[in-house]
């Protein structure tokens, strides 16, 4: 999960502007209650960069955030969960 979309987006009516809107919306997607159980929960690390602190796509509802250059931390952390 990246942090920038670039130009603004929507999906049904929600913004989706960055990775945290695209994380919120994955969230409520899976919790919905619409008859079809809702879908299971993803695993989702949130990449950021130094302008953007990994505590915010966690407040938003990635499981954990990482540096983009930190792929040995992301490879260690999803065979962790697995």
């Amino acid at each position: 999960m990246d942090y920038a979309l670039g130009e603004a987006a929507s999906i049904e009516n929600d913004p989706v502007r960055n990775g945290a809107d695209l994380i919120k919306l994955r969230r409520a997607v899976e919790a919905a209650n619409d008859g079809c159980g809702g879908i299971e929960r993803a695993f989702i690390i949130g990449t950021s960069s130094n302008m953007v602190t990994n505590e915010y796509l966690v407040k938003e509802g990635a499981d954990t955030s990482m540096l983009k250059n930190a792929v040995p931390e992301m490879a260690r952390e999803i065979e962790r969960r697995l």
